[in-house]
């Protein structure tokens, strides 16, 4: 028996009473009693609380690491700093004009002749 289920069951404390009143759910304490999980440091001292104690004495195991679950992973990809131009490329084999900043001609695989233009 965890030291949680000790002092739980020492005030005369039903599963359901000591969770609503630390307003957790009932299969989260089961967890802590049993062992399963560890409680975060703000539930770990407001059980002791509770029972009057520090949060060591109930939880000799400690407190539960926060974990971030969102990490951040860095693909390598960053964006230029300063935006590049958008180019008229028309290809020189089969005509075919495109804004783009692909070196190739989409239909036709050629390589593209660049020539800056305005309202393309």
């Amino acid at each position: 028996m965890t030291t949680l289920r000790t002092f739980r069951l020492g005030f005369g404390y039903e599963q359901q009473k000591l969770a609503d009143r630390v307003h957790i759910s009932p299969g989260y304490l089961c967890d802590l009693e049993h062992g399963l999980k560890k409680p975060s440091r703000f539930v770990a001292v407001v059980i002791a609380n509770i029972f009057g104690v520090k949060p060591e004495i109930v939880f000799p195991d400690g407190y539960a690491e926060k974990v971030c679950r969102q990490r951040a992973v860095d693909t390598g990809y960053r964006p230029p700093e300063t935006p590049l131009p958008p180019l008229v490329l028309r290809c020189w084999k089969c005509g075919a004009v495109r804004i783009s900043y692909r070196p190739t001609c989409y239909v036709c695989g050629a390589e593209f002749e660049t020539r800056e233009e305005e309202g393309a």
